[in-house]
């Protein structure tokens, strides 16, 4: 079963601004498919998630070795 009705869906969807929403996604676009953008969001996320894994280490006492 849907979330939502189809007709409430439609209703909402027949109210929206076409214009607001094309301005909105050509912003979300210029931003986010640069692909300078998308290597550095990939390294940030990267970065968060090891300092998250090394700390939650840290927290259960886990020595690392090589």
């Amino acid at each position: 079963m849907p979330l939502y009705q189809s007709s409430v869906l439609q209703k909402y969807l027949d109210h929206q601004d076409e214009a607001v929403i094309k301005a909105a996604y050509q912003e979300y676009t210029a931003y986010f498919h640069d692909p300078k953008r998308q290597a550095q969001i990939r390294a940030l996320k990267e970065e968060q998630f090891q300092e998250g894994f090394l700390g939650e280490l840290k927290k259960q006492k886990v020595k690392l070795s090589l």
